[in-house]
């Protein structure tokens, strides 16, 4: 090979890589017929979204609106695209236009249940619909919510959650996220009953997930339910002696319970059984550091569950 044919490669990989139906980034995506769609964040909750022609520019835009977080679905301050097929961010609808999914709401943890697809058209952007309560791997479709299969790679074990940390509950590691482990699943079922173990489920399955952190020897990490963060599912793994806790937070059911001094109930699952605390905490938080300690959080429970 030359060293002429050598650089028109070097000049021409990049272009071919980008080249249409790829996101060059999260928030830019050329299409097919020359177009493109940049979601241009101009606020902390506010998006300008332009669909142009030719090179990235906002001179070169032929249409444009700005969108802002409503409070209520749409959280413009993530906004981003999504696959609306296997490996595919734009399919055309049935008039053959084409049209893109734009995620608005992830709650800051890469879970995504909102999204808007719009319709392409020469001189403008058309919402065609919206979807809800889906769960988006990396090559799933937001047509076809797909049941999780569960109990895959049976050679994890629990002390495995440890290659999770810096990560999420749901990102995959030897094939498998962490939910999804036979290991994980198996021990679920057996702490908590069949009953509570469904009903996590059907929560892990669409509520927020908090990433997995280490911190004094604590592995910490939570799931909580959509729309009501009240109820959450904390999971905490000692690493020295390599055991797994669930404290379950609900709001409890007391009469002292109001909206401005809620009541907690608390429930700690472990393989030696389960204890409920009618108004408690899962977590200990540190007035001086204003953080919560996860070293007293775990020597608060009780002893006859470790």
């Amino acid at each position: 090979m030359t060293k002429n044919s050598i650089l028109i490669l070097f000049f021409l990989f990049p272009l071919l890589l980008n080249a249409g139906e790829v996101p060059i980034d999260r928030n830019f995506l050329e299409l097919p017929n020359g177009q493109w769609i940049w979601l241009k964040k101009v606020d902390v909750h506010k998006t300008w979204i332009i669909l142009g022609k030719g090179r990235k520019s906002v001179r070169n835009k032929v249409w444009s609106k700005f969108y802002e977080s409503d409070g209520n679905r749409h959280t413009w301050s993530y906004a981003f695209f999504i696959k609306l097929k296997p490996k595919q961010f734009v399919i055309p609808d049935d008039q053959g236009n084409p049209q893109v999914a734009i995620s608005t709401y992830d709650m800051g943890n890469g879970i995504m249940r909102w999204s808007i697809i719009f319709r392409v058209l020469k001189d403008r952007l058309e919402i065609a619909e919206e979807r809800d309560n889906f769960n988006v791997e990396a090559d799933e479709s937001i047509f076809d919510k797909k049941p999780i299969q569960r109990d895959l790679n049976p050679y994890l074990k629990i002390a495995d959650i440890q290659k999770w940390v810096g990560k999420y509950p749901f990102d995959k590691i030897e094939g498998a996220a962490l939910f999804s482990t036979k290991v994980i699943n198996e021990y679920l079922r057996m702490a908590m009953g069949s009953s509570k173990y469904t009903e996590f489920l059907s929560i892990e399955d669409i509520g927020p997930q908090s990433p997995i952190e280490l911190d004094k020897g604590i592995i910490h990490f939570t799931v909580c339910q959509k729309h009501n963060c009240g109820h959450t599912f904390y999971f905490l793994f000692d690493v020295k002696i390599k055991e797994l806790f669930v404290c379950e937070r609900e709001l409890g059911l007391e009469p002292k319970s109001t909206k401005t001094s809620p009541s907690w109930r608390v429930t700690w699952f472990s393989e030696k059984g389960n204890h409920t605390i009618p108004v408690g905490h899962c977590e200990i938080y540190d007035e001086n550091t204003k953080e919560t300690d996860w070293r007293r959080t775990f020597e608060s429970i009780p002893n006859f569950l470790k």
